[in-house]
């Protein structure tokens, strides 16, 4: 049986964009080599994944949901399940 990860499989055998494959892992290794919990979310790769404006992100996040409750801020990033 072999060691492959998810993400060697993705890069691998999928038609998934490469780039995108590595910045998912990345924010999931992030989190896992973080101290804040649980999830620390990367405001600017989002950005670029949904081809918006970090602003615009920003804004409803902070209309839609509650702070301290879905989100809380942390030195100006965003994370999620405060």
């Amino acid at each position: 049986m072999s060691n492959l990860t998810l993400e060697d499989f993705l890069l691998n055998n999928s038609n998934i964009d490469k780039v995108f494959i590595n910045e998912f892992f990345y924010i999931q290794k992030m989190n896992i080599e973080s101290k804040h919990k649980p999830f620390i979310v990367d405001l600017d790769l989002v950005t670029k994944w949904l081809k918006s404006f970090k602003k615009d992100l920003k804004d409803t996040l902070l209309k839609l949901y509650i702070k301290d409750v879905d989100y809380i801020l942390l030195d100006d990033n965003i994370v999620l399940g405060g």
